[in-house]
């Protein structure tokens, strides 16, 4: 039985543009250099001859390689996949969970394979303990260097989540919009690539359209079909990362006619001129309850206890030993509290987890401090909370703070993504930040809510308003409608 060769669509059409080249136009030319080498004479002493013949040796060899290659191909239709786990083909976004290095890479061939353009071979060590992980996974991957651990952060053979509660938004809110590539859920309404010649056509009532990108890959085909086809449209691209670009992704951020950063730290590593929209939440999904007892007692929850809680991946950069010490310091002297770890350990973060429910028991709190597991009921389990804490180390964003606002529940954060622009602190105060890392401070700005029941109430109804008037999903929606609005108009 042949062994089929999996690749890409693009890898496919590579190789029978090579297999092309290396048939028509570079055999000729070597037959040409043998022929008017062997002129010259004597062959022996040749250098010309000897290296022409060199040449086409590999030349045939490679044709050879090529039309096997190419009779053998498997090429598989990404506009096909769907579902969460990572296939042949999918784009994944990961983090070195020690250094917190972001690094995307797709998935693909052993022919089309070329790390410095992000393509990892399906056959490579990474490649192979991705497959078939999800976002939120962890991977380990023996390399020559030494061990090193990743956490899936997304899966690019569809789109991110943002894009999937957005784009049916926009629409409620009479934009028209659709999404281009492959992967897309068919729920979404889209266009084909055949569609673009329309592109030339100025839409009914505007001068333009808006092609808005979010990666280097979709920022790249856009300035193509502007400045080269001149196409009427105008590019915004939204930029979420909180590091310096590459020489490369400043080029093309340079060559857009609107940039959104996603928070002023993130602005902050742009160098051209951006407007900031934040990420707004589902605020008819997280809402408080009717009843606050009653939302404790439908979980299974002591409704004369009041709670904290600590939502997302259990693991060491999500600070989850920062909120099981500040618990364990917390709790002895405060009889009417609980907390509460809500969220999974993946991989090898389930050893941290065991040696943190240890360490709560060692402390005799384990019916105090509840490791609940993953839920996909995590509004309930907001509902169910007095004080949220969100302590992580390093974050990209973070929305947990949002969704706890949202319910009614203050929140202590920590000074990283974009806590500080969410949460409100002095006048109208929805919550403390504090330092990163810093156990002390944490502790104090948790007690600071839990010896003050008025302070706690009050910071939750700020909470509350703050998130209705500034960061509803409409919001967002609306903020990116104007920056269209004004390119087009």
């Amino acid at each position: 039985m042949v062994d089929k060769v999996p690749m890409t669509q693009g890898g496919f059409v590579n190789l029978q543009e090579e297999l092309r080249w290396r048939q028509q136009e570079e055999r000729p030319r070597i037959i040409e250099a043998i022929a008017e080498a062997r002129a010259h004479g004597d062959l022996s002493e040749n250098a010309e001859y000897h290296a022409a013949k060199e040449a086409q040796s590999h030349n045939e060899g490679r044709i050879s390689e090529l039309e096997d290659l190419i009779a053998r191909a498997e090429v598989i239709d990404l506009s096909k996949m769907s579902g969460s786990k990572i296939k042949f083909g999918a784009r994944v976004k990961l983090v070195d969970e020690d250094t917190e290095e972001e690094k995307t890479y797709q998935i693909v061939g052993d022919q089309e394979a070329d790390v410095k353009q992000g393509r990892i071979s399906i056959s490579s060590p990474i490649a192979r303990a991705l497959i078939g992980k999800e976002v939120g996974d962890s991977i380990e991957v023996n390399a020559p260097g030494g061990s090193k651990a990743y956490e899936i952060l997304a899966v690019q053979s569809g789109v991110t989540s943002s894009i999937i509660q957005l784009v049916p938004v926009q629409r409620a809110l009479g934009q028209k919009i659709a999404v281009l590539g492959p992967g897309l859920p068919k729920s979404l309404p889209s266009v084909r690539f055949r569609d673009l010649i329309r592109l030339w056509k100025r839409p009914p009532g505007r001068r333009c359209r808006v092609w808005h990108a979010r990666r280097n890959v979709e920022m790249l085909p856009a300035v193509l079909l502007r400045d080269l086809l001149r196409m009427k449209i105008r590019i915004v691209f939204t930029s979420a990362s909180q590091r310096r670009h590459t020489g490369w992704s400043k080029f093309l951020i340079g060559r857009m006619d609107a940039v959104i950063a996603t928070s002023a730290r993130t602005a902050a590593y742009l160098e051209v001129p951006n407007t900031v929209i934040l990420h707004g939440i589902d605020t008819q999904r997280f809402q408080p309850p009717f009843d606050k007892a009653e939302a404790k007692q439908a979980l299974g929850l002591d409704p004369a206890k009041k709670f904290v809680g600590c939502f997302g991946r259990v693991r060491r950069q999500k600070g989850t030993d920062l909120f099981v010490d500040s618990m364990i310091a917390l709790l002895p002297g405060r009889p009417g509290w609980g907390a509460i770890v809500a969220g999974r350990a993946t991989g090898p973060h389930a050893a941290f987890e065991t040696e943190l429910k240890e360490r709560v028991a060692k402390a005799g709190l384990a019916d105090r401090i509840l490791f609940v597991g993953e839920h996909t009921n995590i509004p309930d389990w907001y509902r169910a909370l007095d004080l949220f804490i969100a302590p992580q180390r390093w974050e990209g964003f973070g929305l947990t703070p949002l969704e706890a606002m949202a319910t009614g529940v203050p929140v202590v954060a920590t000074d990283v993504g974009a806590f500080s622009e969410l949460v409100t602190v002095g006048n109208e105060e929805t919550g403390l930040i504090v330092a990163a890392d810093d156990l002390t401070a944490m502790v104090g700005a948790a007690a600071a809510y839990m010896d003050d029941l008025p302070r706690l109430a009050a910071a939750g109804a700020n909470g509350l308003a703050r998130t209705a008037k500034n960061f509803a999903i409409e919001g967002e929606a609306r903020a990116i409608g104007a920056v269209y609005d004004s390119l087009t108009r």
